[in-house]
């Protein structure tokens, strides 16, 4: 953040104050900085600053999270989630970078994976584009015979044993 004016980092593109609540659903470009009450969603390739008298019940999904304040929702940041003193988070994480100050509750499970590949059509998604490789195709099954036992260990024959097979079926 550039050097911030009474509290407020000079870069912030919007800011919703101490006693101003928003319901619903929140898009924005740049940074946010939030002291207020949000319920709802919260959507941005951008940063969200979430001040410490914040109070955030919403499904957020953005490029950075600062949380100073109290968050009751699922996050998930594209780049990196803070978590600050005296901040409060409940609700799961997504992200590839977590920073986590001395003081901070945090309840919830969290899974740290790169999820910067999302597309913007993604964006209206808290989940991330899942990025698991496919899955090998099954072994073939081979038939029981007395030299493949069911229990699926094989017995192996020696050069000799081969050989001595193959001298049969010639004389056969």
């Amino acid at each position: 953040m550039v050097e911030e004016m009474g509290g407020i980092p000079k870069d912030v593109n919007a800011f919703i104050g101490k006693n101003a609540q928003f319901v619903g659903k929140l898009t924005f470009e740049g940074t946010v900085r939030i002291d207020g009450k949000i319920d709802g969603e919260i959507f941005s390739k951008g940063t969200l600053i979430i001040g410490p008298g914040a109070l955030i019940e919403a499904k957020v999904n953005v490029d950075v999270v600062i949380i100073s304040g109290t968050v009751r929702g699922d996050v998930t940041a594209r780049k990196r989630i803070e978590l600050r003193a005296p901040g409060k988070l409940y609700g799961n994480i997504v992200t590839p970078s977590l920073v986590v100050e001395q003081g901070v509750i945090f309840e919830g499970n969290c899974k740290m994976e790169d999820i910067s590949r999302e597309t913007a059509a993604e964006l209206g998604s808290a989940r991330p584009a899942a990025a698991t490789p496919p899955r090998p195709a099954p072994k073939p099954q081979m038939p029981e015979t007395p030299e493949r036992p069911a229990t699926g260990q094989a017995k192996l024959k020696t050069v000799e044993r081969v050989q001595e097979d193959l001298l049969e079926d010639e004389l056969d």
